[in-house]
């Protein structure tokens, strides 16, 4: 595994090799690393990206937009949370000790709601891949807790994914 700060600088670096895949779009499964799966879609603009569904059914991707030149971190479930897909909505991150604030692309299609935020702040890269818990706190509706466990690892290959899919 490479340094952390390193990583996060990569996250940065791939922006200029991917492009954002919300929720239930063609993937092809290219590995998994601990509970977290690397997806590859040349639709999508041959883009990596990683996933993991917790044990409420939530799944949060993390990847990039080669389109916006910026990384996105989204957290999507099969339930009714009252989204109103396309409408930006403020949001804050916690991830240890420090709060990210935002706006949030809310999302609703096909029976899968949540959210997705683009970032390009290295700060936030390092912390979604050091911490073992991000926080959202949304100005609609109660926090959510999301587990980040082996998001390091999964962070690192879907930094090289990008890399070596670059055109």
């Amino acid at each position: 595994m490479i340094g952390l700060k390193r990583l996060a600088t990569g996250l940065a670096v791939a922006c200029i090799a991917a492009i954002g895949a919300q929720a239930q779009e063609a993937m092809t499964k290219v590995d998994t690393i601990g509970d977290w799966t690397l997806y590859y879609s040349e639709a999508l603009g041959n883009s990596c990206l990683i996933t993991r569904t917790d044990a409420q059914g939530r799944q949060l991707q993390i990847g990039v937009d080669r389109r916006k030149m910026q990384a996105y971190a989204g957290l999507f479930a099969k339930v009714d949370a009252g989204m109103t897909a396309d409408k930006t909505v403020p949001v804050s991150f916690q991830l240890g000790d420090t709060t990210f604030t935002g706006q949030a692309t809310q999302y609703n299609k096909d029976g899968i709601q949540g959210g997705y935020v683009y970032f390009n702040n290295l700060n936030f890269a390092y912390e979604l891949a050091r911490q073992k818990e991000l926080v959202i706190h949304r100005a609609e509706g109660d926090d959510i807790d999301v587990d980040l466990t082996g998001s390091a690892n999964a962070i690192d290959a879907m930094i090289i994914c990008q890399v070596a899919t670059a055109e």
